[in-house]
């Protein structure tokens, strides 16, 4: 089913809220920038580019606008290709409304950092470890 532009827009500008929110919370980590990547379906929606202690590095980023654990367990898939296909040494994230226990479990099963608006988030590469769990209603 596709969505109409309006709604992918939205959820990938919430997305690229919840990930500056995350990542402003590290004084070590400086987001240079986020892109919107023109190609499509390439499993990309966002590109961050950041500055960690000195050292460049880049986030991968798929925006899903729902966190069921089988449409993680493709996007983890459409991200590793992604890494590995065009940004070698890049870190994958998966972001989405929520993620449950389930859904974040496959995440770091697969080596695919996580965040959702709920606030939960998983993210490791380099020196950077950040780990957040909210309480779920």
């Amino acid at each position: 089913m596709l969505k109409d532009g309006s709604s992918v827009n939205g959820l990938e500008r919430r997305a690229e809220g919840a990930l500056r929110a995350l990542l402003m919370q590290v004084p070590a980590i400086r987001l240079e920038n986020i892109e919107r990547p023109e190609a499509i379906d390439d499993g990309v929606d966002l590109r961050a580019h950041l500055n960690v202690a000195g050292s460049p590095h880049v986030l991968i980023c798929e925006v899903k606008g729902n966190g069921q654990p089988r449409f993680v367990r493709m996007s983890s898939l459409q991200l590793r290709h992604a890494v590995a296909h065009t940004e070698s040494g890049a870190t994958p994230l998966l972001i989405a409304p929520y993620l449950s226990m389930e859904s974040q479990k496959i995440c770091r099963d697969q080596g695919i950092g996580y965040l959702d608006f709920e606030g939960n988030a998983r993210l490791a590469f380099d020196s950077v470890f950040i780990e957040r769990v909210t309480a779920s209603t």
